[in-house]
């Protein structure tokens, strides 16, 4: 479903049978996979956690995991040797936790795609390992509400709405309290189903996957957080899924 790298160390998210996260090292002289014997762990949900996204906290000290069918969000602590403790199960301020990102100020940002609440949430990640909630549940009026991207700076965070077909744009306090900003910042039309987020280095461009188009679009990002579309991309193909900028 998803995949974690920090440094040499990755962590692949399987939703299948009995949902885990597996370990893997990448060899430096070659840049071949190896497994990482041992490192498989169970998540807090089980069978029926139906999760989304696996990603590693800023320093890497952290793997965290959002499970959709359980509103739940798991924790593992990073040994040094790449193995992981845990989970530690954390409630979701909302339904159905999807999309998230960490921030290098100790902080996650995780957005809720459910049926009648379509939100943002910011949480403290302690050195425990255990999830703070900051501020919970802050709702767009949007819906589809999947995927979610902070900048590099850490100041803005935005939300990529697959059924209203928009982008959603909020301030992020030093503290991590959010607010809206926008709830409408782009249109990509209704039915085009925005779903992955990528921001260049720097955060200055956001390209989105729009499936419905089989297009990616580029947004250059203002220093207000505002977004105006730059450019746009044809001829991704039905089902593509995932996207990356550098």
């Amino acid at each position: 479903m998803s995949i974690a790298a920090h440094g040499n160390l990755v962590y692949v998210l399987n939703a299948g049978d009995v949902p885990n996260v597996t370990g893997f090292t990448i060899d430096p002289r070659t840049n071949e996979l190896a497994p990482l014997p041992g490192s498989q762990r169970s998540l807090a949900g089980s069978a029926a956690a139906a999760p989304a996204e696996v990603s590693f906290s800023a320093n890497g000290d952290v793997l965290m995991v959002t499970e959709k069918g359980t509103q739940t969000i798991d924790t593992y602590n990073v040994t040094n040797g790449g193995y992981l403790n845990g989970p530690i199960a954390n409630h979701s301020s909302g339904a159905t936790p999807f999309g998230f990102q960490f921030t290098h100020r100790g902080l996650t940002i995780v957005s809720e795609a459910g049926a009648t609440s379509n939100a943002l949430s910011s949480y403290k990640v302690n050195a425990n390992g255990q999830l703070e909630l900051i501020t919970g549940s802050l709702v767009n009026g949007q819906r589809g509400v999947c995927w979610a991207v902070v900048t590099e700076d850490g100041h803005f965070a935005y939300t990529i709405n697959a059924g209203t077909g928009t982008i959603s744009s909020y301030s992020v306090a030093a503290d991590g309290t959010l607010s809206l900003l926008n709830a409408v910042a782009a249109a990509t039309g209704v039915g085009t189903a925005p779903t992955d987020p990528a921001l260049m280095q720097g955060s200055d461009l956001l390209y989105v996957r729009v499936g419905g188009l089989g297009q990616v679009l580029g947004y250059r990002v203002g220093p207000d957080g505002s977004l105006i579309q730059v450019a746009a991309a044809g001829g991704v193909p039905s089902g593509s899924q995932g996207l990356a900028a550098r």
